[in-house]
């Protein structure tokens, strides 16, 4: 069936290909793979591993002549529900709602995070940017503050910024990371972000507790934008 399907032989083939080079090592480190079919693979790699989507890697960094082939156990084939290389965000964010406090419920394990304990965010409007500061608690009860910029960087939508926390540089965006609110109830209460390498990703809340069937909602939305949401901690709290 597929060989008599050009179309659907030709995304298959796609499917399999990204582009530059990615060698086994670089690829298990990968969140995932950007392939030239508009596709994106999954890396679940799990216990030394490496797991595309749910195919094996059995065979890796065989030479070709123009590129390095890694061997599947099984194909990969992508369908109307597989993710977009690129993520879409929320339509329309309004940032008047969005600022205020919000608390960490979820996050992407990540080194400046780490040792973080009950985290929270403040966002505020001023002159056309958004200013952040993240509050986490330290095993020895001591808080532990990060102020920030952050830009809009898709005025259609406000849901696509650039945060920085880099001193004297901030207010232009340098240095800035990854910021996209991905999904976001219509009260403003539960709130989905992550980055566009689908390196980061946080669950966030207005209340110190989040419904579970909520947290369930956003996850399956997260692992529809090509998020492995197999990564995902509970934001430890030290109460």
């Amino acid at each position: 069936v597929i060989l008599g399907d050009q179309e659907l032989l030709k995304s298959i083939l796609l499917y399999h290909v990204a582009k530059p080079t990615l060698s086994a090592k670089i690829v298990s480190k990968l969140n995932g793979i950007k392939t030239l079919s508009g596709k994106f693979i999954t890396n679940k790699s799990t216990g030394g591993e490496v797991i595309l989507n749910t195919s094996k890697v059995i065979a890796t960094d065989i030479n070709g002549e123009n590129g390095v082939i890694h061997v599947l156990d099984t194909v990969l084939v992508p369908t109307e529900y597989t993710s977009l290389n690129e993520i879409v965000t929320a339509k329309n964010v309004n940032l008047k709602r969005y600022t205020g406090l919000w608390f960490e419920q979820y996050r992407f394990p990540n080194r400046f995070e780490r040792g973080c304990f009950d985290v929270t965010a403040e966002y505020q409007l001023k002159r056309g940017k958004v200013s952040v500061k993240n509050v986490c608690i330290k095993l020895n009860g001591k808080s532990k503050s990060s102020k920030g910029t952050a830009i809009v960087t898709n005025r259609e939508t406000n849901a696509e910024l650039k945060v920085s926390f880099v001193p004297l540089l901030q207010r232009w965006g340098i240095f800035a990371g990854d910021y996209n609110i991905l999904a976001i109830d219509e009260n403003y209460e539960n709130v989905l972000v992550g980055s566009k390498d689908r390196s980061f990703l946080w669950i966030l809340s207005r209340g110190e507790t989040i419904d579970s069937q909520i947290v369930l909602d956003l996850k399956q939305k997260a692992e529809s934008l090509g998020y492995n949401t197999d990564k995902l901690i509970k934001t430890p709290s030290l109460q």
